[in-house]
């Protein structure tokens, strides 16, 4: 099973990277886990030309998501690691979510049918807000749409302003690095 992981922080060192770490640690060294900083990387924003929906569904830039495409294109399971800015993803990420355009346009306008995959989306947040995840979790829906994902499981931890990973973050990381562990086993 082909693991990638989609980091959306611009802080390497944050609160996101560490649960990431955390939850995939054991899989660092393997073949088949790729971790993708979306911060370190040129993606251009989609400008909505539709030149996707057409042909051969090539986007007009030639950047850096090419690379993003092609390791969503090989992966089986696909994380979604971002914090939360402004109650949404951050903005790296959105970026990188509104170039799966592409790939929308392919499977839904044009029936082309992609492997399926699974999806695990992590997602920290320094208010203790109830509606935090909420617009990170619409997006999240259309982009595992889009690469014929399905969310297995998310964990939103909120509250990171004021504390440190508690005994309760821990369990529920502990119960994500575990479930991981049995997709990647049992595939």
């Amino acid at each position: 099973m082909k693991i990638l992981a989609l980091f959306g922080s611009p802080k390497l060192k944050g609160n996101t990277n560490k649960i990431l770490e955390m939850i995939t640690d054991e899989f660092k060294d393997e073949k088949e886990y790729k971790r993708i900083n979306l911060s370190k990387l040129k993606i251009n924003h989609c400008m909505g030309c539709n030149k996707c929906n057409v042909g051969n569904f090539e986007c007009i830039y030639k950047d850096d998501m090419d690379y993003v495409n092609k390791s969503i294109e090989e992966a089986d399971l696909v994380i979604l690691a971002t914090p939360i800015h402004f109650n949404s993803m951050t903005s790296i990420m959105k970026v990188m979510v509104d170039r799966c355009q592409r790939l929308y346009n392919m499977k839904v306008n044009n029936n082309i049918v992609f492997k399926e995959k699974k999806g695990i989306i992590i997602a920290t947040a320094g208010s203790s807000n109830s509606e935090s995840f909420a617009a990170l979790e619409n997006i999240s829906k259309y982009f595992f749409l889009s690469i014929n994902g399905k969310v297995e499981r998310k964990l939103f931890i909120n509250s990171m302003d004021n504390k440190e990973i508690n005994e309760n973050d821990l369990k529920n990381i502990e119960n994500m690095k575990n479930l991981l562990y049995t997709l990647y086993k049992d595939n």
